[in-house]
């Protein structure tokens, strides 16, 4: 049942982590007022409703299900959904699209929204300096007057494939403040191979090991909910959960949940 697949996050959240690292990414978030969609490696049924999907990455197994996403919704009537990606994923992934679009004898619709890594939200005149002209707005900004309304809650965040150096040094300090941070844990083992251990071997591939979440816990001291995913699909999904209640201290067992949803598909097939 597709509901199964859900988990309920602080009573405030509900999240389908569809996800196994290097087969598929498609991270569905409903909030109170939203529901979004993080990668698109599966075109999960509940996932083409959404309107609004966010590309962390161009590897296939977290973009591979965006041409299928957009011809559902063709299919269903549905305007063509809004795709956020790098601006250097828009060109191959347009050229994708008219690939399929030839081979399946009709038009496929995208939208590709180019976003930058330092794009941020744009500021808005408050009410009383509306109908200001530019000359008089630049007069007020020069003589630092406060004339923009920015009103923004950092509310939920994901990482994709990602090491543990983004969280010592965020781009963004609201990555720290979310109410809901989703983020990889790719490897939980404590294997040692070549004398290198687990952790050594997730940062060699670009990954992140629990142990340094775990490490680092102080610095998710203000994120409300940490939802872990992406495990490696080497290992059971009794594996992970063991690892994962096994090596938590305390203190953060109330705020960590674990995505395992596509594992148990797959070891129930």
């Amino acid at each position: 049942m597709e509901n199964e697949d859900w988990l309920d996050i602080g009573g405030r959240y509900k999240v389908c982590p569809w996800a196994v690292s290097g087969l598929e990414s498609c991270i569905l978030v409903s909030g109170p007022d939203f529901r979004v969609v993080f990668d698109m490696g599966y075109a999960y049924p509940a996932a083409v409703r959404c309107q609004h999907i966010f590309i962390s990455h161009g590897h296939t197994d977290h973009v591979g299900a965006i041409i299928s996403h957009a011809s559902k919704r063709g299919l269903y009537g549905m305007p063509p959904a809004t795709y956020y990606l790098a601006p250097d994923l828009v060109k191959p992934l347009t050229d994708a699209t008219k690939a399929f679009s030839v081979m399946n004898g009709e038009q496929i619709n995208v939208n590709l929204r180019a976003v930058k890594i330092d794009e941020r939200i744009q500021k808005t005149l408050k009410a009383e300096f509306q109908g200001r002209t530019s000359q008089e707005i630049t007069s007020l900004v020069r003589n630092n007057r406060d004339i923009f309304t920015i009103d923004t809650v950092p509310e939920v965040a994901y990482t994709g494939d990602t090491m543990s150096d983004i969280f010592l040094n965020p781009h963004n300090p609201d990555l720290l403040r979310v109410k809901l941070l989703i983020t990889e844990a790719t490897y939980v083992d404590d294997e040692i191979k070549g004398g290198r251990t687990a952790t050594d071997r997730a940062r060699q591939r670009g990954h992140m090991h629990l142990d340094e979440i775990i490490q680092n816990e102080a610095l998710f001291s203000d994120v409300e909910n940490l939802l872990l995913v992406h495990f490696s699909d080497k290992y059971s999904s009794k594996y992970v959960r063991d690892q994962v209640s096994k090596k938590l201290p305390q203190s953060m067992k109330d705020k960590v949940h674990t995505g395992l949803v596509l594992k148990k598909k797959f070891e129930y097939k």
